[in-house]
């Protein structure tokens, strides 16, 4: 457990935070904005601040342990608590390992293997480590479910709070290791136990659970993604080498800085897991254990023989599965996820091997020879830019792009070659440390510890640098920025941030900040409010990049033929339709209908400046209609006739109506307005419609309608009225009932007194 803090515990004695990737654009602000409800005793399960408002796909008290992050407050405290999830993995896989009857040595060494390894390191940056941490402990339960109804009550519990993580691909990879290596024989009771601890944790889970498939259903995935998306952020086959040469791709000291593995990802993306490096002392000993005689080693190979084939993705025939199956099961995408499950496997390989070791004096000779060949081969990869002309020039085409000249791509060779002896030499001096073993020259306990010791400073070597860290200050905006973004948020009106990474000014800026790219280019996204950035400003955003593929496409940038300044001549008016009344931009915009107010030059994004425009003319976020039309007749008349009426499903047409808002009052999913009109016409909420909304008009339910096709429409009676939308999430009643049946049946459960027979 102290062997997995060691990779982030300088940024954590620093009193630092990670930010790294969806770090910094995600999950941070989200979840910022999230605990500011639960310390003010609100659930948020709407967010008003970005996309026109959208249900969060993420519940905003799940996870037992997020209930912490209240205590803790800030992002500093939030990656700590994610941070400790790296020993907590180590932990459980220790005892899932102990559970499979690994000797308690060979337990700690895949345990540290499994917590600090690329791939587990690689979570932090995508907040998948919690889920890494219980997927563990959740299958180390299920298979004790079959020992006793008191431990399918554990197993349950487990499985619950994995399920609450939110995690679903990795959850389901856990759960489904923990069915492949359950072995009760011939006996139906045990796996009706181990089954029914798994039905009754996504029980518990249910209002996590529910909540998510709503969110879900309304969302892009929720019609079915596209076979290209699903497949996206495959591993290439060749990528695949990363497990025993880390910098295959890049510099894991400075990824975003130095990265060359465009040839193995779609252009201008990035791997979704940043390394998935085990390191030649890892697979030697993985193949060591893939050879001895645990009962579970064979359907574990074919488990992840299985994982390794779906995590290569469209490289191996992914895409034909994909086509075949109906929209409702095209729900997750990028394949890279499955390597979750090979990295389990190799590491209670890696455990199984050692525990050989401890076993079988012979083996120790078998594993010299097993890690001098790996160590051999890598080491001897520094002869390969001693090639001959032709295959050189064969290799580094395969290996780095074009863009780089020949020099260059010359010395990036000698990068990777010099990482990959590295790597071999710790592999060939631990075959030394095995053979003095197999000799007697070396205790074979005292050789166990060095060659775990070795094992981990080669992850070390690797893993330090995989997530990058800020002080807590980079958060906030800068001084430069926060005078203008409060004035913003108090004239009201949603911002439009035009694409920072699409911006002329920061394409062109970019070579002079390779060293630092990826802080100076968040905080140009702080700076500008983009979103999730904005929800730190309190500023309502629209439009954006969907980084989850969790919003309707209407409302993504995607809408908008991309987020390029370049495209907002042609969009002002979907800008002004979605309730925009500035304009953020990094380039200058000599655009009719938007008047420059500020130019700004922070210091932290120096050479770009800040340009914010006013929307002229901005359509009211409040207002009462004053012409409806029928969406059936208003699907007959041109956009020309219908731009100062509101299009409306489900009321009669209404014209000339004089009315206005004359209060209201609003918090996260609750607004209040009170209303004068002199005739039956609409209450206008120019924020997203979605299931859950309901209304009340004069203290009687009303429907909340689809305006304009993605707004709200409350109908409301001539003369003044009382108008209160709440927003209740769906699915959430009917999860807290599954929930109790769930808890209750667990009660019963408990009290009953296991038995031989039971």
């Amino acid at each position: 457990m102290v062997a997995a803090l060691v990779p982030v515990l300088p940024a954590l004695l620093r009193g630092e935070s990670f930010y790294f990737r969806d770090l910094a654009r995600y999950y941070l602000p989200l979840r910022q904005f999230m605990v500011e409800g639960l310390r003010q005793g609100e659930l948020r399960y709407w967010n008003p601040l970005v996309f026109e408002g959208l249900a969060e796909v993420f519940p905003p008290l799940s996870y037992p342990l997020d209930l912490l992050q209240v205590l803790l407050g800030t992002e500093t405290g939030f990656t700590l608590l994610l941070a400790l999830h790296l020993p907590l993995a180590a932990l459980g896989f220790f005892v899932f390992a102990r559970v499979l009857q690994i000797p308690p040595e060979a337990a700690a060494g895949g345990a540290v293997v499994y917590a600090a390894g690329g791939f587990a390191l690689s979570t932090l940056s995508l907040y998948d480590t919690p889920a890494l941490a219980w997927s563990m402990l959740a299958a180390a339960a299920l298979l004790k479910a079959a020992s006793g109804y008191r431990a399918v009550v554990v197993a349950a519990l487990a499985t619950a709070i994995l399920l609450s993580t939110g995690r679903v691909e990795m959850a389901a990879q856990g759960l489904l290791l923990a069915v492949v290596l359950a072995r009760p024989g011939g006996n139906a009771r045990p796996w009706r136990r181990l089954l029914g601890g798994a039905a009754l944790g996504a029980l518990l889970a249910a209002p996590t659970l529910l909540v998510m498939q709503a969110s879900l259903s309304a969302s892009r995935r929720g019609q079915g993604l596209e076979t290209a998306l699903v497949t996206a952020r495959s591993i290439h086959p060749l990528g695949l080498l990363q497990v025993v040469i880390g910098n295959l791709h890049g510099d894991l000291a400075n990824l975003v800085g130095r990265f060359w593995g465009d040839n193995f990802f779609e252009p201008g993306i990035f791997p979704y897991y940043a390394s998935l490096y085990l390191g030649p002392i890892v697979v030697g000993l993985a193949v060591l254990g893939a050879s001895s005689d645990v009962p579970w080693r064979r359907p574990l190979l074919i488990l992840a023989a299985v994982a390794l084939w779906f995590s290569v993705g469209k490289w191996s025939g992914l895409g034909l599965l994909v086509d075949a199956v109906p929209s409702w099961a095209r729900l997750f995408r990028f394949p890279a996820k499955a390597f979750f499950t090979v990295h389990v496997s190799v590491c209670l390989l890696a455990a199984a091997g050692l525990a050989g070791l401890i076993t079988d004096a012979r083996r120790w000779r078998r594993a010299s020879s097993l890690l001098a060949a790996l160590g051999v081969l890598l080491v001897a990869t520094l002869v390969l830019p001693r090639l001959p002309e032709h295959a050189l020039r064969s290799l580094v085409d395969l290996l780095f792009p074009a863009r780089y000249p020949a020099e260059a791509r010359m010395a990036l060779l000698e990068v990777v070659t010099g990482d990959a002896a590295r790597g071999g030499a710790l592999a060939l001096l631990t075959a030394g440390v095995a053979l003095a073993a197999a000799r007697g020259r070396l205790l074979p306990a005292a050789a166990l510890v060095l060659i775990a010791g070795l094992a981990v400073v080669d992850l070390l070597r690797t893993g330090a640098g995989l997530n990058p860290s800020v002080t807590q200050g980079f958060f906030s905006p800068s001084p430069e920025m926060e005078s203008e973004l409060a004035r913003l948020r108090e004239e009201g009106g949603r911002v439009f941030t035009c694409g920072v990474p699409t911006s002329a000014a920061w394409k062109a800026a970019r070579p002079v900040q390779s060293d630092a790219l990826d802080v100076w280019t968040f905080a140009a996204m702080r700076d500008t409010a983009t979103p999730y950035f904005s929800l730190r400003a309190r500023l309502p955003a629209a439009f954006g990049d969907d980084l989850t593929a969790l919003v309707p496409v209407p409302r993504t940038s995607a809408a908008l033929g991309g987020g390029a300044c370049a495209s907002v001549p042609r969009i002002l008016d979907k800008l002004r339709r979605a309730g925009v009344a500035h304009v953020v931009s990094l380039d200058p915009l000599d655009v009719r209908g938007l008047r420059l107010r500020a130019e700004v030059r922070p210091r932290a994004v120096e050479p770009l400046v800040v340009h914010v425009y006013d929307l002229l003319d901005p359509l009211p976020l409040r207002f009462v209609a004053r012409d409806v039309v029928p969406a059936e007749a208003g699907a007959r008349r041109t956009p020309v006739a219908l731009e100062r009426a509101v299009v409306v499903e489900g009321v009669p047409a209404a014209a000339g109506v004089r009315g206005q808002v004359l209060e209201h009052a609003e918090t996260t999913q609750e607004i209040r307005l009170r209303v004068e009109a002199d005739g039956p016409t609409v209450a206008v909420v120019r924020d997203a419609w979605a299931p859950g909304w309901r209304a009340r008009v004069n203290g009687r339910e009303t429907p909340v309608l689809r305006a304009d096709g993605r707004h709200r429409a409350v109908p409301v009676p001539a003369g003044r009225s009382e108008v209160v939308l709440e927003y209740r999430p769906p699915g959430l009643r009917m999860g807290l009932a599954l929930a109790v049946l769930a808890a209750s049946v667990l009660g019963v459960i408990w009290r009953r007194r296991d038995s031989p027979q039971a």
